[in-house]
């Protein structure tokens, strides 16, 4: 079996309903379906893609692990929670979408992704499962929002190539063991200096470079005797020039030829 077409009269998907169609390649799940059930598509090895409707509010444990060929998922703003190994070891996963509605990462759900580059965490998220992202060799730098206060056991193992994280939690979130076993990580960037003094003084946290996040121009000196424009006169081919007004620090103003 290739492909299928669930009818509307369908309201929820069992578990392990298409589980190891290794051959399906496409699924049309229609709007009447609300959850999608434990290890539902697991290994559909060949399913490249899905679409998820905006009627599901559940995805189950291993949903969608061993999806081998599946490159991207968009997941509905309706699903509030993301099972345990839901996409484990979907290892040509480059792309997902995770709507603000999800408040949790569950156990596994991304380990072994190998093809993950990168991937953003909403805000609305306040906990990441044990082992949640272990083994996404292929992420570099990751963002944890504000929202999250833990950090599951073994979180990033086996991360080859993370070599930064941000943390933009101000106080450093509970933290389980070897979050960042068998990683390059060097530099932990957060907010501000308190965040910078508060990361210092706790594990895992203080084994690392601790950087406050630039944030752009910091400070602007100004030269008092420098002419300040008022306006342009006329602009020419749109850019900054002809006649321009500029006032000095006496308070005077004149025109000056811009070319």
């Amino acid at each position: 079996m290739t492909s299928i077409t669930i009818p509307n009269s369908v309201t929820n998907l069992g578990n392990f309903c298409f589980f190891d169609c290794s051959s399906l390649t496409a699924i049309t799940i229609p709007n009447s379906v609300k959850s999608v059930g434990d290890a539902c598509f697991c290994g559909c090895i060949d399913l490249t893609s899905i679409t998820i409707p905006n009627s599901v509010t559940s995805l189950g444990s291993s949903c969608f692990s061993y999806c081998r060929s599946l490159t991207s998922i968009t997941i509905p703003n309706s699903v509030t929670s993301l099972g345990s190994s839901c996409f484990s070891y979907c290892i040509s996963l480059i792309a997902i979408t995770i709507p603000n509605s999800v408040t949790s990462l569950g156990k596994s759900c991304f380990e072994a992704c190998r093809s993950l580059t990168s991937i953003t965490i909403p805000n609305s998220v306040t906990s990441l499962g044990r082992s949640c992202f272990s083994d996404c060799s292929s992420l570099t730098s990751i963002t944890i929002p504000n929202s999250v206060m833990s950090l599951g056991d073994q979180c990033f193992r086996g991360c080859r190539r993370l070599t930064s994280i941000t943390m933009l939690p101000s106080t450093p979130p509970s933290t389980g063991s070897k979050i960042f076993d068998g990683t390059p990580l060097e530099t932990v960037y957060v907010v501000d200096e308190d965040a910078k003094t508060a990361y210092q003084a706790r594990a895992p946290w203080s084994e690392y470079e601790i950087v406050v996040m630039p944030t752009g121009i910091e400070e602007v000196e100004t030269d008092k005797t420098a002419p300040t424009i008022v306006g342009y006169y006329k602009l020419i081919n749109g850019k900054q020039r002809g006649t321009v007004i500029v006032r000095y620090s006496d308070g005077t103003t004149r025109k000056v030829l811009v070319k």
